[in-house]
């Protein structure tokens, strides 16, 4: 019987806590509204951008407080390269539409944007990603 006198003020207590955390995708959002995004381009058939792509998946995965700020895609141009999976998003650009449409000038390339502003970045470490913070 005291456990139904007390739920409504569990609940109360429950929906309290989901306002004040909020989910990932609503982190990632800036003030006014629109996402942080790290858009960066690489050829995991080298190993220096391998492992720089492992590293920036192994920021990601340790940093709860930097994958709620920052959403982040891994865009491999390399066709056969090896496969990536972590916190990041990995797409492989086989036919070149993510090339085409970013125009990166060098690899790896790091692309910073928020709603339609966009900044260019040659990528030399992991670290670079918080440059789009």
């Amino acid at each position: 019987m005291k456990l139904i006198t007390r739920l409504p003020g569990i609940l109360c207590a429950l929906l309290l806590l989901t306002g004040a955390f909020p989910s990932g995708s609503e982190a990632a959002q800036s003030k006014d509204g629109q996402k942080r995004q790290a858009i960066i381009f690489l050829n995991t058939q080298q190993g220096k951008e391998h492992r720089l792509a492992r590293e920036i998946n192994r920021q990601l995965y340790y940093s709860r407080t930097l994958s709620r700020q920052l959403e982040v895609t891994l865009i491999d141009i390399a066709p056969d390269g090896p496969a990536l999976s972590g916190a990041a998003r990995y797409l492989r650009d086989t036919s070149g539409i993510w090339v085409a449409k970013y125009r990166p000038l060098s690899l790896p390339a790091l692309f910073c944007q928020q709603g339609k502003s966009r900044r260019f970045y040659h990528l030399t470490t992991a670290e670079d990603i918080r440059k789009c913070l």
